[in-house]
């Protein structure tokens, strides 16, 4: 397929100023299979008659509702009872707010996921654990990573807001984690609830 021009482009911009009720777009309306986050940017730049401009970089909206279960199986669940669920409330997030904590303190040898979650809590009530629309938007987004992220190869960025309970999966329940391969590569993992974490393992989280 031929990429279009200026011309083809104003052309289509103009049909669509003729026949789109701009001020009831909804920024969700729109969705990227790939990446939900382009969709959005897309519509508000629809809706604000291609006048639309960045007035933050550091500041990305959450979308609600997009998420691929091949990151976690298709039979597994969301746990609600364990999840976080002040983090489903979050529309936007300022990357520059998002602090990481250690999962394991210096000297320790073994501390599951769950202890060390309940742990940080007690230390600060007031932060809020990023749950799994914020991983899927850094998974998709990988470009707005924070460089300060990349410690060291193998470190894992865990969002925990978010806690899955998988039947078949050895762990049984768990949480998605963001892990730096070598070269600057991103993958992700799984992070047992009921299991051991090492060294490298930071959780994601927001302080209100």
């Amino acid at each position: 397929m031929d990429s279009i021009g200026i011309v083809e482009f104003a052309e289509l911009f103009s049909i669509l100023s003729r026949n789109v009720d701009w001020k009831s777009l909804d920024p969700n309306i729109i969705s990227f299979y790939r990446n939900p986050l382009f969709g959005w940017y897309f519509t508000e730049f629809l809706r604000c008659q291609g006048k639309f401009s960045f007035k933050d970089y550091n500041i990305i909206p959450i979308i609600r509702g997009h998420f691929s279960t091949n990151f976690i199986g298709l039979t597994a669940r969301v746990d609600d009872k364990l999840s976080d669920v002040s983090s489903g409330d979050i529309k936007e997030i300022d990357i520059r707010k998002v602090e990481l904590r250690r999962l394991i303190k210096h000297g320790e040898t073994y501390v599951t996921g769950k202890q060390s979650l309940g742990r940080i809590k007690e230390e600060d009530s007031s932060i809020i654990f990023l749950d799994v629309c914020v991983f899927y938007m850094f998974w998709t987004n990988q470009h707005l990573i924070p460089d300060s992220w990349k410690i060291e190869d193998g470190v894992n960025i865990a969002f925990p807001g978010t806690i899955f309970e998988e039947k078949d999966y050895p762990f049984s329940k768990f949480f998605l984690a963001l892990k730096l391969e070598k070269n600057n590569v991103w993958s992700y993992g799984k992070i047992g609830l009921n299991n051991s974490v090492h060294d490298y393992s930071l959780v994601a989280v927001l302080k209100v």
